[in-house]
């Protein structure tokens, strides 16, 4: 299985939003991430990169 942190890149600082991310998908200009405790939170940003050998994701607001 393949979790992931999400971080929201503000200048030059990376801030962890949620971790254990285990699904994301854009859904009106907003972001939707579920955590595996089926925790949900919408993000308004877009995806910067993902490195799936770090499991991290990170986005930038929009």
């Amino acid at each position: 299985m393949c979790l992931a942190k999400v971080y929201l890149k503000d200048g030059g600082e990376e801030r962890l939003i949620m971790e254990t991310v285990a699904y994301a998908e854009q859904k009106g200009g907003k972001l939707l991430l579920k955590n595996i405790l089926r925790q949900e939170k919408e993000v308004d940003g877009e995806i910067v990169s993902i490195d799936f050998s770090a499991s991290k994701i990170v986005l930038k607001p929009v």
